[in-house]
């Protein structure tokens, strides 16, 4: 019986082994393809590395990519799905035969190229209110360098130059400190930004910092990547994860921030409200001064009302209390429109979000 790297060569199965095996499937695929015609076929990767061994094997088939799409990697009918955590995306990949040599360009025009259209492509999709995932935010930044590097690339040659040296696959994807390029992995980071600053204009103005944080990166999700938060934590003067983590809202575990149920905040979030009794199944508060809220930020307060509907209690008290605060009320409204009926909190928040709009008295049940 043959082992790996004894006797058979091919048994390694290297980078080296796929790439050059890819890039004779492509190339066999090519020859039986008219000129006009179209190769597309899907990819899932979250490594700079394997996108890069992909892009070398269609480049070498000699193939240019001419566009790359974001798909779910399941049929799904809602744009805000249920634990998005746990949604894969492909990169549909479109590609035709290189027809030609093409011109020499400079690198930084490639890189503000991606960069201007990542950012339109983010924008578009900002303004037919569809919600973005890092996952999402990778895809499309990396397709577009892809789509760009590839049409300056010809017979396993790049026509990409910075300072009148060509620029590798390796070095378009994840740049070169020592010759000062911009790779793939800082634009990455630049649509992020821009990311978050779209999903920040969907909630309230007023709401503070770290119930505005917890809904952008955790609302509809059960965990969320460390090093995600970790970069968009950078630029946040605000909030920082240990202080997200003190009170509640998150712990970390395996590499993932995990967001803690409602139902698991009740107790910590009953006595920082003024030491009231967990099991209790009517919560008045007649007055302001009998129960200080000061310590809850419009996060913890929705959470505790979620959490007392679990168990039953009455909390018109609260109810009318919070109802007066319009960048409250105006949270539970776009919490319970944005969670997707899946979600079995939705019915909850949505039953808040109308008690707290002074439609009806509500009884929690």
């Amino acid at each position: 019986m043959l082992t790996r790297g004894h006797g058979a060569d091919f048994l390694t199965k290297d980078d080296d082994f796929f790439t050059a095996g890819l890039t004779r499937v492509f190339a066999e695929a090519g020859d039986h393809m008219a000129d006009d015609g179209l190769l597309v076929f899907t990819f899932h990767h979250q490594a700079n590395e394997a996108w890069a061994s992909v892009l070398r094997t269609v480049l070498d088939a000699g193939f240019v990519i001419k566009a790359v799409y974001p798909v779910h990697a399941e049929m799904v009918a809602s744009l805000h799905i249920y634990d998005k955590a746990n949604i894969a995306y492909d990169a549909l990949i479109v590609c035709r035969k290189q027809v030609g040599e093409p011109k020499a360009v400079n690198w930084r025009d490639v890189a503000d190229r991606v960069y201007l259209r990542a950012e339109r492509l983010v924008k578009e999709l900002e303004a037919e209110a569809r919600g973005l995932l890092a996952e999402d935010i990778y895809v499309i930044a990396i397709g577009k360098c892809l789509e760009a590097y590839s049409r300056h690339y010809y017979r396993g040659r790049s026509y990409v130059y910075w300072q009148d040296q060509p620029v590798s696959v390796e070095e378009a994807l994840d740049g070169s400190e020592a010759r000062a390029i911009r790779g793939i992995g800082e634009i990455v980071e630049i649509v992020d930004q821009l990311v978050e600053e779209a999903e920040g204009r969907m909630w309230p103005p007023g709401l503070d910092p770290v119930s505005r944080f917890y809904v952008i990166n955790f609302l509809g999700q059960s965990e969320v990547d460390y090093n995600r938060l970790k970069r968009r934590l950078m630029h946040n003067a605000h909030v920082s994860l240990e202080e997200m983590e003190r009170q509640g809202l998150v712990r970390q575990s395996g590499g993932k921030v995990k967001a803690v149920p409602e139902t698991e905040r009740a107790d910590a979030l009953l006595e920082r409200l003024g030491g009231l009794d967990a099991d209790a199944t009517q919560l008045s508060f007649p007055g302001i001064e009998a129960a200080p809220t000061e310590d809850l930020t419009a996060i913890d307060k929705l959470h505790l009302l979620v959490a007392l509907d679990h168990r039953g209690a009455l909390t018109g008290g609260l109810i009318a209390r919070w109802g007066e605060d319009r960048t409250f009320v105006e949270l539970a409204r776009r919490v319970a429109r944005y969670l997707d009926p899946k979600d079995e909190t939705k019915k909850v928040y949505e039953r808040i979000a109308e008690a707290l709009g002074g439609r009806r008295t509500m009884q929690m049940m």
